[in-house]
């Protein structure tokens, strides 16, 4: 469930976040991500929220055989993504 939802969760949070100060945390942000706030951002942070819950423990169970990656390795990804930016990529 939170695989199939967290797109529209994080498109919600960008849209949010675009109705509040988005411009000056945009700027404050601007040498970690110089091309504007990434949908892995929004990502990220909408996997904190399902922190602890169901969904969360799920992924941990969930095996799948490269090259694919596990929803979990994606939520690891994003959140050294949001953490780092394209710097360390």
């Amino acid at each position: 469930m939170a695989d199939r939802y967290l797109d529209e969760m994080a498109d919600i949070l960008a849209d949010i976040h675009k109705k509040l100060d988005y411009v000056a945390f945009a700027q404050v942000m601007k040498d970690v991500y110089p091309n504007g706030i990434p949908k892995s951002f929004y990502k990220s942070l909408a996997w904190e929220g399902l922190k602890e819950t169901r969904a969360d423990r799920d992924t941990e169970k969930i095996t799948v055989q490269p090259p694919l990656k596990s929803p979990l390795k994606k939520v690891k990804e994003a959140k050294e993504f949001a953490r780092y930016g394209l710097k360390k990529l």
